[in-house]
């Protein structure tokens, strides 16, 4: 691209830069590929220091975002509240980290979880009916969070220092109540106990679960005060704003 163009070129990545977090496999090409980059944008600021000693030029801290167009609030059908609607909700893949947050949820009525390798575990705790699917598009993930009470998020370990994932700011884009694990730095981010609700622990995840099905008005404020900070921070017209 830069000999064919002479443009500046950019990386911006979302994610571990040099590894598959749960794989735990190397991405081989990125360090040979850094010193090509004019500039590089990563979404944890952990791993500015590893991106200069590998070679990386102008290296910033630049947070994931959220697409308001794709995620916001919007009336739901009664099916569609039949259908995507959730006590607590979580999308995505099973990890071992997810499932310890989830064993103490597991007995609450009206749980929804979607996403692969849910349903031998969940069978094992006699809880096959909280499984409600594979996979979701954003289309559909979007009325999960506008659906449900509680909307559960967790972070893999890739995640060290203010790096909060890409659902932290769909699901209040949404208009959504998000309940998430803490991430060091994510206060500059996301105000815990004012624009997401914040767990530390399993058990406390399990307890503030309870605590916020009977606190609708809290769960409301906060949602609310969430999606303000992320249409006024957190989009990706803000991000390419900020990496131009």
């Amino acid at each position: 691209l830069k000999a064919a163009t002479g443009a500046t070129l950019a990386g911006w990545w979302v994610d571990h830069p040099f590894m598959n977090a749960e794989t735990k496999r190397p991405w081989s090409e990125v360090p040979a590929c850094l010193p090509l980059y004019d500039a590089c944008f990563v979404f944890d600021r952990s791993y500015e220091g590893g991106l200069s000693r590998a070679g990386a030029r102008a290296v910033h801290f630049l947070p994931c975002a959220a697409d308001p167009t794709l995620y916001r609030p919007f009336p739901l059908t009664v099916q569609e509240r039949a259908s995507y609607g959730a006590s607590v909700s979580l999308i995505g893949v099973y990890t071992e980290s997810r499932a310890a947050v989830l064993s103490g949820l597991c007995s609450v009525p009206g749980l929804g979880i979607w996403g692969p390798g849910w349903q031998g575990w969940l069978a094992e705790r006699r809880a096959r009916e909280a499984f409600r699917g594979e996979g979701l598009s954003p289309h559909e993930a979007c009325r999960v969070y506008n659906a449900s009470m509680i909307n559960l998020n967790t972070h893999h370990h890739q995640s060290r220092d203010g790096g909060v994932n890409t659902r932290a700011f769909e699901i209040p884009a949404a208009g959504g109540f998000e309940l998430t694990d803490h991430v060091p730095g994510m206060e500059a981010l996301l105000e815990p106990g004012r624009e997401v609700a914040v767990y530390r622990t399993a058990e406390e995840a399990a307890d503030l679960a309870r605590y916020y099905a009977k606190a609708e008005d809290e769960r409301r404020r906060i949602a609310e005060a969430g999606r303000r900070r992320v249409l006024a921070e957190h989009t990706y017209r803000h991000r390419m704003e900020t990496l131009l």
